[in-house]
């Protein structure tokens, strides 16, 4: 792995939007259950895609929690009548991740950033999100989809329990 780093910040292998990053998998680490044979199996279901999901459709306590759902104030499932998660939802939780690294490593290196950026070196945001959406939209694999959609839808359903029961 240090030399796969090595080699990135070298600029030998330039991270791309056409690339999956590792923590898009499911896994306790990063890329641990990574199926080169079958690229669709834990993909998107990774804990940092989940947290973000919790945080963005939830609360952002709930995403610190592994039960249920914690809030202090109205979720975005209740503000923005959300009833379903879908494929551009997903691609809007892991564009959060790549970014919010981005701003990150913009914040340490000190770099002054008075807009919203669209792209990091190589990496760009519009087609890392638009690609995730492609990608769950366009498979064959049905019950993938149906799984991995089920997986988020599970959250929503609970949260409209919680707020409209």
């Amino acid at each position: 792995m240090d030399r796969t780093k090595k080699k990135i910040k070298n600029g030998v292998i330039k991270v791309t939007a056409q690339k999956n990053p590792v923590f898009l998998y499911d896994g306790d680490i990063f890329g641990e259950n990574f199926n080169p044979n079958n690229v669709a199996d834990g993909f998107l279901c990774g804990f940092l895609v989940e947290h973000i999901m919790k945080h963005i459709f939830t609360s952002p306590l709930s995403a610190l929690s592994s039960s249920k759902s914690q809030s202090i104030c109205a979720n975005n499932t209740k503000i923005h009548k959300i009833t379903q998660v879908d494929g551009y939802y997903i691609a809007y939780a892991a564009v959060h991740r790549i970014f919010i690294s981005t701003i990150l490593k913009a914040w340490f290196n000190i770099c002054s950033q008075d807009k919203f950026i669209d792209a990091d070196s190589h990496f760009r945001f519009p087609d890392f999100y638009y690609r995730i959406v492609d990608f769950i939209t366009n498979s064959t694999d049905a019950d993938w989809v149906k799984e991995l959609l089920g997986r988020y839808n599970k959250w929503v359903a609970i949260i409209m329990m919680i707020l409209y029961y």
